[in-house]
Parts: C-alpha cells; sequence; structure tokens
C-alpha cells in the first residue's frame, strides 16, 4: 500500500497522499454498501502472488543504498541499480557493517521460535515458559533490533558527540491535527482543483482500495478457520478505516498479515485487540517519537529487507508451471510489467490478462466428444461442453461439431463409403450446462438447420428446465429435438423404428392382397 501510495504521489504534497486515502475509503465504503465483495473474486492468486514478489523485490532493493550509506533518487527500478553501481565507490562500511549485522541478528532471532523443545515431566512448566520467551523474542525482533540499534548510537553521540551511522533523523512527534481532506493544493506553484487532482491520482483511485481490499480478504480468510468470510463487510469496515484516516492526513491502509499472525497466536478473539493497538501506538506518538531519530537508516533498511523477502513467492512458479502453464504466465507477466514498467500498469496487465483467461475459458469450453452405435445400427454423436452455452460459447460449439462432421465426411470418401440419409443423430449432452440465453438457443437451433442439410438431426439431452425452455422458445419450426435422457432418446427412436417396420409389414401385407398399389407403399 506504501508503494503504491508512493506511486501515485510522490511528486505532489501530503495533502494529496489524504486525498487519496479519503477516495481510497470512498470506494471501498461505497463497494460494500453496494454487496460488491464479489469483485476481488476477479483478482486471482498468481495474478497477487506476482505483484506481491515484484513489489517485495522493488522495496528490498530500494533499501540497498541505505546499507552501503549512500544517497540517490532514482527513476524506476532498473535506474535504482544503475545509481547504485555509479555510486557504489561512496560506501560507507560503518553502516554496511552495521546493515550486515542486522541482518544475521534477524535471521538467528526468527529461528528462535523454530527451536524443538521437549516437555520432560508433567511439571514441563519452566520449558512451556522457555517456548513462550522464545516466541516472544522472535516475534518482537524487529522491534528489540531497532531498540538496541537507537541505545547503542544514543550512547556514542552522548559519549563521542559524533556518531559513525547516518541516522533517521528528527521526527515530529505528537498527535496529527485534524482536518477535512483537501479539495485544492498548491504544487510547484501550480493550484490543483478536485477534478484536477481525481485526474493527477489517475488508476490510483481505484488499484489503491481493490489491493487493500484483496489483502484484507485474502489475510481475513487465512485466519477464518473454514468459516464464512463476508467481503462486502471487510470493504465496509476498511473503508470506514480510511475514510476516517484522511481526517489525519494519513496514507492508505490494510491489514497485515505479520501482525494479524501475531494477534492470532496471542489468543485475541474480538475486535478489542485493535483499541489496545490504538492505544500502545498514540502513547507511542506522544512519548517515543523524539527518540525515533537515534534509530541508524541501515538497521531500519535490514528490518525492512527481511520483512519483504518472505513475501517473494518462489515455491508456487514451480507448482503453476507443472500444474497450469495459463496460471504461470499471468504470474510472470504480472511480475515482470510491475519491476519493468510500474506497479500500477502491472497490476492492471495481471488483472487484464485474467479477465482474458477467463472470457477465453467461458468462450471455448472443453467439448467432450464420442461415438455410439446401438445394437440395431444407430449411430449417434455425442458432444458433451464442459461449461455454461451463452453466445461466446455457441459458435465454438458449432465449429468442433461441424468440423468432426466434414472429417468424417472426408474419411467416408477416402474408404469410398457412402453415408445413408438421416442414419447419424448429433447429441448435444446438457448435463454440464446450468444456463444459457436466447442469442445461444438461436445458434443452436441454426446449427440443427445446417446439420439438416448434411442429412443429419440435432437432438438435445439432459437439459434443465430452463435451458429446454430456451430451446423451445428460439426453435419455432422444431428443428432440434429435445430428450431428458439418453435412455429416452434411444427408446424413441426404437419405438419409431418399430412402429414403420410394421406399417411397412402392414402395407406389403395389403398389397399381396391388392387393397393398396406399390406406389403408395412407396
Amino acid at each position: 500500500m506504501a508503494l503504491l501510495c508512493l506511486t501515485y504521489t510522490h511528486d505532489t504534497s501530503l495533502e494529496m497522499v489524504a486525498f487519496l486515502t479519503f477516495l481510497t475509503g470512498l470506494v471501498q465504503l461505497t463497494c460494500g454498501l453496494l454487496s460488491l465483495g464479489f469483485v476481488v473474486e476477479f483478482v486471482s492468486l498468481p495474478v497477487v502472488s506476482g505483484f506481491t514478489s515484484s513489489t517485495a523485490i522493488i522495496m528490498a532493493s530500494s533499501q540497498l543504498k541505505y546499507f552501503l550509506g549512500i544517497q540517490f533518487k532514482p527513476k524506476n527500478f532498473l535506474d535504482m541499480y544503475v545509481q547504485l553501481f555509479k555510486n557504489i565507490g561512496k560506501t560507507k562500511y560503518s553502516d554496511l557493517s552495521l546493515g550486515v549485522a542486522c541482518v544475521v541478528l534477524l535471521l538467528f532471532m526468527k529461528r528462535l521460535q523454530d527451536i524443538k523443545l521437549t516437555d520432560k515431566e508433567p511439571p514441563g512448566v519452566k520449558i512451556k515458559y522457555l517456548k513462550s520467551f522464545l516466541w516472544f523474542i522472535s516475534t518482537g525482533r524487529n522491534a528489540f533490533i531497532l531498540m538496541g540499534c537507537a541505545i547503542i548510537t544514543y550512547v556514542l553521540k552522548n559519549t563521542h558527540e559524533k556518531v559513525p551511522f547516518a541516522l533517521v533523523g528528527n521526527i515530529e512527534s505528537g498527535f496529527p491535527s485534524l482536518a477535512f481532506p483537501p479539495t485544492h493544493i498548491n504544487i510547484n506553484g501550480t493550484d490543483l482543483g478536485l477534478l484536477d487532482m481525481v485526474s493527477h491520482l489517475n488508476t490510483g483511485i481505484f488499484l489503491v482500495p481493490l489491493v487493500g481490499l484483496v489483502a484484507n480478504v485474502a489475510i481475513a480468510k487465512a485466519f477464518s478457520e473454514g468459516k464464512i468470510v463476508d467481503a462486502s463487510q471487510e470493504m465496509i469496515a476498511l473503508g470506514m478505516g480510511n475514510l476516517a484516516g484522511s481526517f489525519i492526513n494519513a496514507m492508505p491502509v490494510a491489514s497485515s498479515f505479520s501482525r494479524s499472525a501475531v494477534n492470532n497466536a496471542s489468543g485475541v478473539q474480538t475486535t478489542l485487540g485493535g483499541l489496545y493497538t490504538s492505544i500502545i501506538v498514540l502513547l507511542s506518538l506522544s512519548l517515543l517519537t523524539p527518540y525515533l531519530q537515534y534509530i541508524p537508516q541501515a538497521s531500519l533498511a535490514a528490518v525492512l529487507v527481511c520483512a519483504v523477502l518472505t513475501l517473494v513467492e518462489i515455491e508456487i512458479m514451480a507448482v503453476l508451471w507443472k500444474t497450469n502453464k495459463r496460471n504461470f504466465l499471468t504470474l510472470v507477466v504480472t511480475f515482470a510489467a510491475c519491476l519493468l514498467i510500474g506497479i500500477e500498469i502491472g497490476l492492471l496487465c495481471g488483472i487484464c490478462l485474467d479477465i482474458f483467461n477467463l472470457l477465453h475459458f467461458n468462450a471455448r469450453p472443453n467439448v467432450h466428444f464420442d461415438k455410439k452405435v446401438t445394437d440395431m445400427g444407430f449411430e449417434f454423436w455425442l458432444f458433451e461442453p464442459s461449461g455454461g452455452l451463452l453466445f461466446p460459447t455457441v459458435d465454438y460449439l458449432r465449429e468442433v461439431v461441424l468440423s468432426k462432421i466434414y472429417e468424417d465426411n472426408n474419411k467416408n470418401k477416402m474408404l469410398h463409403r457412402t453415408r445413408a440419409a438421416g442414419d447419424v443423430y448429433i447429441i448435444i449432452n446438457c448435463s454440464h450446462i446450468d444456463k444459457t440465453d436466447y442469442t445461444a438457443a438461436k445458434g443452436v437451433v441454426s446449427l440443427a438447420q445446417d446439420l439438416l442439410h448434411k442429412k443429419c438431426q440435432l437432438v438435445v439431452i439432459n437439459a434443465i428446465k430452463s435451458v429446454q425452455a430456451a430451446f423451445v422458445s428460439a426453435d419455432q419450426n422444431a428443428y432440434i429435438h429435445v430428450y431428458s435422457t439418453y435412455q429416452d432418446f434411444v427408446s424413441a427412436i426404437h419405438k419409431d423404428f418399430y412402429d414403420v417396420r410394421n406399417s411397412i409389414d402392414t402395407l406389403s401385407e395389403l398389397h399381396h392382397h391388392d387393397k393398396v398399389d406399390h406406389e403408395t407403399i412407396f
């Protein structure tokens, strides 16, 4: 969220950040009130993974200059490394040493909670307390590292009056002032009105709320323990939070997986935990802010790098490569676009590719084909679409059916075989079709007409009532034969055959007694 906020407001002012927060909250709240929680389902896991991994790499890369104790302002991700190599000669080894030491300590402390301690005899109280202590140290490692570095810096500054590390610097203490989000701002001497501000934020008005919602819902599902998550309720809560934050110049926020994990492990059951956290934050703002200036930038960079690199998901790429190449491509495109073009464009590319895949899946469903021949010699061709029969799908189904007939005709020509008129039935099995529309129904009727010219008949089986009704309303001339099941159709065909044969036998008998002429029998 911070990186997205920076992307859209880096060349403006704090007022623009507050305005973005206000619009983010407004969009999220509106979506929640309109029960649009399903919108987040259009952002797939590969897109989220590609976006998260790329932003983690960008954020980690942006901290490298603090590791080396050098300063520069990159234009983009690639320029970041160009500038880094240009300024590598200005490295301050004191900052580098501190940064590396902090990374080593952070990784060590992270492993503390994984130490296996076996409970001995029933008292086992000491082991229990030791486990809790190790978990506490491991979970709070970021705070302990920053606190330790700040103390070292404070001591050095008071004893030597000079600190060998680059520091965060002075941070204003106290509570933020309450104010309505701005409706006009001045940037570099240029006045921007409300519409100009909205135009400047561009796609951020929708992407920032969307990313926040996806994060919130994903984290809620991770800790729901199988319970149903109401995405619309999450939207309302997050929207209200961001709207309130915009009145104190806050940036847009969303849930944090790490803090949620700590809450879950600590036994937090209700939203009272959020109230407690808020009180601690407010006390920190009023009492601890003056001491934040002693935090070395290298130690803060180490904390950020160790935190964000865990978000790079490598395992999912191997899984997708083995199971679904289309999803793998979506992840790679999102990841590459976020790094090389920009995170907002990359996220849009991933979402658009997801929508394209979804439309392609609906327009090109898998159609299973099978041939069956009854004991009486009737040949049936069964086509079974795997999804709904809607207007984007019907042309593809028509293409599949006619291509099979074309292939069969060519095969018969090569084998010098002829097919008797009306002895092939094209059956569409609708067992997987739960919906259709008028355009698709008319397309099926058109297919039935084409099949008649090729001496074939179209049969529909296993269709639910609504699908049957759509076919009947579109088929005024009864080109389509509709049956409830495959057995009903076979029984009807056999019954017709026996009826015709009995009629021919009766006519033949009458002809034998000169009661009907040969032309009538024919």
